[in-house]
Formats: structure tokens, C-alpha cells, sequence
């Protein structure tokens, strides 16, 4: 966590986010405590298991998408970029803790039909409820997005089984997703 004296010192120095300015009171919400625990504990997975190449923070998605053609971009989670034999493979990240309703996913179905940022979404699910829910809400989406449950990627990023929304809805290991590879076995 950085405070507002830690902004100040960066945006000083030519550092700035377009979405928190110094002068911004409180950084995170106490409800969103527990989501930012679980995306720090993503991160370093991605990085305990030697894949994590860069990482963009949800702040710093909704500073670059402020910037961009309205419309044309989500504002995820986070963005990472990890390297799979060698190869850079980039993709959005979602963490999903508690269920929306039905009318916020088709809104957001629409927002990732439109999102030009990234071609894969990764939902992360705490519990297989919430799988189930994403699976049957995201359905009507264009976007590639694979669901999987978040502790199960945690302890094993590339093998974790994923679900690939889609006509055949397969479940592979997220490497096959982001290979676009169909199921194995």
C-alpha cells in the first residue's frame, strides 16, 4: 500500500496515475480489502512459480483506460504478462469473491465483447458456486475467457483446470487456453 505522501514523492519525480491523484483521501475501500489480498496473492503465485513478466494493477489499467477511445477497453482486475517455454502470453485478470447479478454480467459481457486491450480473460472464482454462476453468465460473451477456481491457480498456474466459455465449454489447463489449444483427454 503507498500513501499519499508516497504519491506525492512519485508524481515529484514524473510519476503519476491518472485515476489517483495525490490528493485522493483513501486509496482502497476496507470492503475491497479482502479483493486485493487475493489479487497480491495471484500476483505472487505467478512469480513464486517463475512466470510473472509484468503486472498492471487495477489503478493502473483505469489510469491508461482513461486515456483511450471510451468504450474500447475494461477495466480488469489486473493484466499480466507471463512467460509460457519462453513465449510472452499476456491476459486479463478478473477475481470474482462474491456473485453479481444477471444484469451486471450481460453489461460486462458487452464491455469484453468491446474490449480491444486483451484477447484472453481469466476469471478467477473462491468457490465452485461462483464458477458455476460465471459459467452460466458468461456464456454470451465473443471474448476467449477461461474460469477456473482461484486456489487451484494459486498452486499450480499453468496446469489449473480451466473452463473455456464457449459452444463446447471445455476444461483445459489454462497453458491450453492461452495456446487456444481444445480439450485434453
Amino acid at each position: 500500500m503507498i500513501t499519499g505522501m508516497g504519491l506525492r514523492v512519485l508524481e515529484s519525480r514524473g510519476h503519476s496515475l491518472i485515476a489517483l491523484p495525490s490528493t485522493a483521501e483513501q486509496i482502497i475501500h476496507h470492503s475491497q480489502v479482502p479483493h486485493a489480498i487475493e489479487l497480491t496473492r495471484i500476483r505472487l503465485a505467478l512469480l513464486k512459480h517463475g512466470l510473472l513478466r509484468s503486472w498492471l494493477s487495477d489503478l493502473e489499467i483505469v489510469s491508461r483506460n482513461t486515456v483511450l477511445e471510451p468504450g474500447t477497453a475494461k477495466d480488469f482486475d489486473a493484466v499480466a504478462e507471463i512467460l509460457v517455454n519462453g513465449v510472452p502470453q499476456t491476459f486479463a485478470i478478473e477475481y470474482e469473491r462474491t456473485p453479481k447479478g444477471g444484469a451486471r454480467y450481460r453489461e460486462i459481457c458487452r464491455m469484453l465483447d468491446h474490449d480491444r486491450t486483451v484477447d484472453i480473460v481469466l476469471y478467477l472464482a473462491s468457490e465452485r458456486n461462483v464458477l458455476y454462476l460465471l459459467a452460466e453468465e458468461m456464456r454470451a460473451a465473443k471474448k476467449r475467457i477461461g474460469i477456473t477456481l482461484c486456489d487451484s491457480f494459486r498452486q499450480n498456474p499453468l496446469e489449473a483446470n480451466t473452463l473455456v466459455i464457449g459452444e463446447d465449454s471445455d476444461i483445459v489447463p489454462f497453458r491450453a487456453l492461452l495456446a487456444n489449444e481444445t480439450a485434453v483427454g
